[in-house]
C-alpha cells in the first residue's frame, strides 16, 4: 500500500484510537477497507510508537472506535439544553492552566458569548470535546486499557480554518459542564473564561460514569473522601472506599485517583456511581424557580433552602461577590418580642451571613428585596455561598424595579420611607419606586363617629334638637372591612374602581421568509374597566383548557359611570406621605342607594300611581381620602414598602344617612398586583 505522511499520521490516529482524520470529505474505505488499511499500515512498517495517548484511550467511555467511526463523520447534531439567564453584573471569571496536549476542564460558569471560538479563541486549540449522551450505561471495565464504543455520543468542535470544521457537531459552550480541550504546540497556555454561574441540577449516570467537575474552593480544596462522604453512591464510609473515580494527567491518559486525593478546582474526572443519586456537594442549594434566585419585578421573597448533606457540621457562609455597600437583600428573622423582622444579609460592617447545620439539616432562609433603594438599573450579583471546608457554589441573584417616572411630589424626603432621587425635570423629586400599577387590598374602619352624641334641647321655633354633638370618630365594639381597588397612572393620578378585569390582547402571527408562520407579537397585559373591550381580548389564565380572564370587584364601592369611564379620579397624587381624596355620589334613582326598594311605595321613587317619577329616596354622599404613610404603620422593617406594599389612614364623611354627617376612619393596606400603568389599552 502506498502512504504518504498525511495518511501516516492519520492511521497512527486511528489505531492510537484518537480523533477523526483530518480529511477533506469522506473516508475512501468502508468499515472492512479501513481495518483492512491500518493492517495494511502496520504491515508496511509505518511506525505508530511516538502517538501521544488520548484521552479517549484509557477510559471506561472509549468515545471512538473504528465501528463508530464512520457514524460519527455523518454526526451534524447541535447541543440543545435549557439556556441560561444572563445577568450582566453576576458576571464571574474561571481561570485555567491548560498544559500542551489533553485537558479535562469544567466549566462553572455560562460563557456570555457562547460560541467555542469565541471561549477558546485565546489558546492554540487543536480540538474540543463534551459527552452528550443523556442516561446512557457502560458496564465498568477492569482493565481501562480496554477502549470501548459509545456510538459517537461526543459532540465536537475544531476551529474553522481547518478541514475538519465540516463536521463540528459542538455548537455551543455551556456552563456546569464538562470538556476535553486539546492544546497544540508544546507551550502552556492560560485560559479564562468570563460568565454567569447557575444552580442547574446534578445529573449522575445510574450505575454508569459521569464526567463532571466538582464545586470546590481553589484555595481550600477539599479530599475526595471528604467530599463525597455524605453520598453512599460515591463513597463507602464504612469501608472508606471511594468509588473508581479518574483523572486525566498529563500524557493523556486516565489514572485512577485516590481517597484521600485533592479535588482540583475547574477540572473534570471520569466518576462512577453506584446506582441512583442527585448528589450535589456536601451542601444542597435549593431555590424555587429556574437555577437563580430573580425576583424580577414583582416578587416580594424567595426561599434559599440549604440542606446539610454530610456527616459532619457545616458553617454555611453567604458573601457578596461585589460591593457589599450595594448588597439590597434582606432576611426573614424571628424576634420573640417583635415578631417578623426584616434584616440586612450583608453590610459593610457584617460581610456575611452564617448559618450553622448539623449533619443532614436543612435551613431555609427567606429573602426580599429592598426595591426602594434601587436604581433603574436594578441589582444583579452573584452570591458565593461556602462551607469552610472547600465546597463553594455561586448563585446569580438579580432583582428589578419598574422605571421611576417623573411625579412631582413637593414633601418628598428621605424621611419618606423611600430612596429619593433626583429627577431630570427642574423642581421635581421622585420618591423610591414608581406606584403605577393596580392596588388590591382594604380599608378596616375601626372609628366611627356618634351622632347621637350631644344634648337633646327643646326649642320653642325648631322643636327639639340636639346640640355640642361631637363628629370626632370614636372606637367601634367592632370593626368591618372594605375592599379598596385603586389604579395608579404613570402619572401619579390615582382611580378608584369598583370592578377590573385583567386579560391580554390576543397575539399576532406573520410568515417568514421561507413561509413558516410564527407569532409576531405575544400579546400585553391589559386592565379593563370598560366592558365593550371583552370580545377583543384573551384570557391570562388557563382553565380546563380554555384560557380565562380574572375578575376582581367590590361592592363596598358602588358608583354611576359610562363603560368608557367606570372609575372615580382621586384629587391629589398616590404616594408616599401624601393624602388623596374622592367623593361618591348616589343618587336616589340609583339602583344601590340604600333608600330605595322597588316594592314599597314610600320608597320607589314613584308618586302614588306609580307612573311619574318622584324622588323618595335620599341621596348619598361619600367623601373619601387616603393618606399613604411614609413608612409601615406598625413601625417594623418592611423591604417591600414604597414598592409593592403601601399602607396608611382611610377617613370617609358619609352624608345623607342621617341628619347629621357620620365620620368614619381606619386604616388601609393595599399590595400592587399589577405594574400596568394605563387602563383599557
Amino acid at each position: 500500500m502506498k502512504t504518504d505522511s498525511s495518511l501516516r499520521a492519520r492511521l497512527c490516529r486511528l489505531a492510537a484510537g484518537r480523533l477523526l482524520p483530518p480529511h477533506p470529505g469522506p473516508l475512501p474505505w468502508g468499515e472492512g477497507g479501513l481495518v483492512a488499511a491500518l493492517g495494511e499500515a502496520r504491515g508496511a512498517g509505518i511506525s505508530c510508537a511516538t502517538a501521544k495517548h488520548s484521552p479517549f484511550h484509557h477510559l471506561p467511555y472509549s468515545p471512538f472506535s473504528i465501528s463508530s467511526l464512520l457514524t460519527l463523520l455523518t454526526l451534524f447534531t447541535f447541543l440543545t439544553t435549557s439556556t441560561c439567564t444572563s445577568y450582566a453584573a453576576s458576571l464571574q471569571t474561571q481561570t485555567f492552566n491548560l498544559h500542551p496536549g489533553w485537558n479535562a476542564i469544567y466549566l462553572e460558569v455560562h460563557p456570555t458569548n457562547e460560541a467555542p471560538s469565541a471561549v477558546f479563541g485565546a489558546v492554540a486549540l487543536q480540538s474540543l470535546w463534551t459527552y452528550a449522551a443523556s442516561g446512557s450505561t457502560v458496564e465498568f471495565i477492569q482493565n481501562p486499557n480496554e477502549p470501548m464504543a459509545n456510538r459517537s455520543q461526543w459532540l465536537m468542535f475544531v476551529p474553522t480554518n481547518r478541514v475538519e470544521s465540516f463536521q463540528n457537531s459542538l455548537q455551543r459552550v455551556q456552563g456546569n459542564r464538562a470538556y476535553l480541550v486539546e492544546l497544540t504546540g508544546t507551550a502552556p497556555a492560560t485560559l479564562t473564561i468570563t460568565g454567569t454561574p447557575s444552580l442547574r441540577p446534578v445529573q449522575w449516570t445510574t450505575d454508569g460514569y459521569t464526567l463532571r467537575g466538582l464545586p470546590v474552593d481553589p484555595i481550600r480544596t477539599p479530599s475526595f473522601a471528604t467530599f463525597f462522604s455524605g453520598s453512599p453512591a460515591h463513597y463507602d464510609s464504612a469501608l472508606r472506599r471511594l468509588k473508581p473515580v479518574y483523572r486525566l494527567n498529563a500524557t493523556g491518559q486516565w489514572t485512577p485517583v485516590d481517597a484521600d486525593d485533592k479535588i482540583a478546582a475547574g477540572e473534570a474526572y471520569w466518576i462512577f456511581i453506584q446506582g441512583a443519586s442527585e448528589f450535589p456537594g456536601p451542601v444542597r442549594i435549593e431555590v424555587p424557580l429556574g437555577d437563580a434566585v430573580d425576583f424580577g419585578t414583582t416578587t416580594e421573597s424567595i426561599t434559599v433552602r440549604l440542606a446539610n448533606l454530610s456527616e459532619t457540621n457545616r458553617t454555611v457562609r453567604i458573601e457578596e461577590t461585589g460591593d457589599p455597600a450595594l448588597n439590597p437583600l434582606s432576611y426573614a428573622a424571628f424576634d420573640r418580642f417583635a415578631g417578623q423582622q426584616w434584616r440586612p444579609l450583608i453590610t459593610t460592617n457584617s460581610r456575611a451571613y452564617i448559618a450553622t447545620l448539623a449533619p443532614r439539616q436543612s435551613h431555609n432562609l427567606r429573602l426580599t428585596v429592598r426595591r426602594t433603594e434601587l436604581g433603574d438599573g436594578g441589582y444583579s450579583s452573584a452570591l458565593m455561598i461556602s462551607d469552610g471546608q472547600g465546597w463553594r457554589r455561586f448563585i446569580p441573584v438579580v432583582a428589578q424595579r419598574l422605571p421611576t417616572e417623573a411625579v412631582a411630589l413637593a414633601s418628598a424626603s428621605p424621611s419618606a420611607g423611600g430612596l429619593v432621587r433626583k429627577s431630570t425635570l427642574p423642581g421635581v423629586t421622585q420618591v423610591g419606586a414608581n406606584l403605577a400599577g393596580l392596588w388590591f387590598g382594604s380599608a378596616v374602619v375601626t372609628n366611627v363617629s356618634e351622632a347621637h352624641s350631644g344634648t337633646l334641647v327643646t326649642n320653642r321655633t325648631q322643636g327639639v334638637e340636639r346640640l355640642f354633638i361631637d363628629r370626632t370618630p370614636t372606637p367601634t365594639a367592632s370593626e368591618f372591612t372594605l375592599r379598596l381597588i385603586v389604579h395608579v397612572g404613570t402619572n401619579g393620578t390615582a382611580r378608584l374602581l369598583k370592578e377590573v378585569i385583567q386579560m391580554r390582547t390576543l397575539p399576532t402571527y406573520t410568515n417568514n421568509a421561507q413561509g413558516i408562520r410564527f407569532v409576531a407579537d405575544p400579546g400585553h397585559a391589559v386592565l379593563v374597566t370598560d366592558e365593550r373591550l371583552i370580545p377583543s381580548l384573551g384570557g391570562t389564565a388557563l382553565r380546563a383548557g380554555q384560557t380565562v380572564a380574572r375578575r376582581l370587584s367590590t361592592a363596598d364601592f358602588d358608583f354611576p359611570g359610562a363603560p368608557e369611564h367606570n372609575y372615580i379620579d382621586f384629587t391629589g397624587t398616590f404616594g408616599l406621605g401624601r393624602t388623596v381624596s374622592a367623593g361618591i355620589t348616589i343618587d336616589p334613582s340609583f339602583p344601590t342607594n340604600p333608600f330605595k326598594h322597588r316594592y314599597h311605595p314610600d320608597h320607589d321613587n314613584l308618586t302614588a300611581d306609580f307612573k311619574q317619577f318622584k324622588a323618595e329616596a335620599y341621596s348619598i354622599d361619600r367623601q373619601l381620602e387616603l393618606a399613604v404613610a411614609s413608612g409601615p404603620i406598625s413601625g417594623k422593617t418592611d423591604p417591600a414598602y414604597g414598592y409593592s406594599r403601601v399602607e396608611g389612614e382611610y377617613r370617609e364623611t358619609v352624608k345623607g344617612l342621617h341628619r347629621e354627617p357620620i365620620m368614619a376612619a381606619g386604616s388601609f393596606s393595599l399590595r400592587r398586583i399589577s405594574d400596568v400603568g394605563v387602563l383599557n389599552r
